[in-house]
């Protein structure tokens, strides 16, 4: 399930959940004039007994925080609009060649776009002007590889530049992942 999935599935489910649907704990939010996200989050909490992943979704609403209330495409968009040519061009590359193997899902997220298949075995994101390509390789890379931190879930803990080689190191991940290699 995507987050935006997730999201819908949370807000679908308010009314039977808390007795309440999404308008009425915005009105709730809006009254209580709370500042920021963690007060909103904590009051949502404590003083209404929401779980945690609902209280953040209603703060999240209530603040118009558009990156939860988002699709794929537009979270590509976010993340990688404001890049220059040569950075979209690579990520439409990379993510052609994800499509092409069998099993692997595309899944944009705020800060990065994950490919997994039963695991996550790869994450791009833009750094620099350029796109680094995470991975989660057991094995000894064939390319320059270099340490990455804070990407994909901690999983992905070397990179590679979409600029150099890269599709070794890429296949080599994918074939740990579905238990190839």
């Amino acid at each position: 399930m995507t987050p935006a999935e997730m999201q819908a599935a949370v807000i679908r489910g308010l009314k039977a959940k808390t007795g309440r649907d999404l308008e009425e704990w915005l009105a709730l939010l809006e009254e209580a004039a709370l500042s920021s996200r963690k007060e909103r989050v904590t009051w949502l909490k404590s003083t209404h007994g929401v779980g945690h992943v609902t209280a953040t979704i209603l703060a999240d609403h209530a603040a118009g925080d558009a990156h939860l209330q988002v699709g794929p495409q537009a979270l590509l968009d976010q993340l990688f609009g404001k890049e220059e040519e040569a950075v979209r061009t690579q990520l439409a590359e990379v993510l052609a060649f994800a499509r092409g193997l069998s099993q692997v899902e595309i899944v944009p997220c705020k800060g990065y776009v994950g490919l997994k298949t039963q695991r996550q075995f790869a994450a791009l994101r833009p750094k620099n002007g350029r796109l680094e390509i995470g991975l989660a390789l057991v094995g000894a890379p064939e390319g320059k590889v270099h340490p990455v931190r804070g990407l994909g879930g901690g999983r992905v803990t070397q990179g590679i530049w979409a600029d150099e080689p890269w599709r070794a190191d890429f296949e080599q991940a994918y074939r740990e992942s579905i238990g190839l290699s």
